[in-house]
């Protein structure tokens, strides 16, 4: 996996062949693509502007973990968190603020993000074992195997394309991350005007609580709600 070391450097270049094998990690990043495309109607293009990537001009702290999770934190299981869709680290460096006891694994389907976010986040690299992975949170098995975490938070990402998900697909990416929470686990939807906070239980993902004020915020919510607890996500 792309990480960085604890003396600031990349511990390999690219993906860790010990654990996935270079033949292996060449079909799920072609799988992966191929997926990617046919849940994208619009083939991600939203994601980039031209050809500046998206994240391009994410330098700064924008304080969206404080103002979409921190009221949440309480409600969290905490525990191993998952950051999927880390981009360049900024949210990152706020979640472990908010949870300073948690081991920490940011993932983004960019190398390019991953390796700025590597840059700029050396410090909790070195202070906090965090760890910067290139990887695909909609197919958390593919790359994570049984390994089970006791948070996942998907930040912006899902909600940001919900409208582009077909019900089946989006019922899909539901069940993927839901296989990759411990029973007891958050699973928490961010986006920057609001966060979304389900438990999984062992039957069951439970809708907890959310910080959402607007009629557009909840519309998101019941399209989440809708796939939430269909027979193909339950573990």
């Amino acid at each position: 996996m792309l990480v960085a070391d604890k003396t600031g450097g990349k511990q390999g270049a690219i993906f860790t062949t010990q654990v996935l094998g270079e033949n292996k990690l060449s079909l799920i990043k072609t799988a992966d693509d191929t997926r990617r495309k046919r849940f994208m109607s619009d083939g991600s293009s939203r994601l980039t502007s031209g050809t500046v990537p998206y994240w391009a001009n994410c330098t700064s702290p924008h304080g969206r973990a404080k103002r979409t999770i921190e009221p949440l934190v309480d409600k969290i299981y905490g525990g191993e968190i998952l950051e999927i869709g880390c981009s360049t680290g900024l949210s990152t460096r706020e979640i472990a603020t908010l949870f300073p006891d948690s081991k920490i694994t940011a993932i983004d389907n960019r190398e390019d993000a991953i390796e700025v976010a590597m840059r700029q986040n050396l410090s909790l690299v070195k202070n906090r074992g965090v760890e910067f992975v290139l990887a695909d949170g909609y197919f958390l098995a593919e790359w994570f195997g049984n390994r089970l975490f006791g948070t996942i938070m998907a930040m912006n990402n899902i909600l940001f394309n919900l409208d582009s998900f077909p019900e089946n697909d989006l019922a899909c990416v539901m069940h993927n991350l839901v296989r990759g929470l411990k029973t007891g686990g958050s699973l928490l939807f961010s986006k920057e005007e609001f966060s979304v906070l389900f438990r999984k239980e062992e039957r069951r993902l439970m809708l907890l609580s959310t910080t959402a004020k607007l009629s557009s915020d909840y519309k998101s919510i019941n399209r989440l709600m809708e796939v939430a607890n269909k027979p193909a996500i339950r573990p």
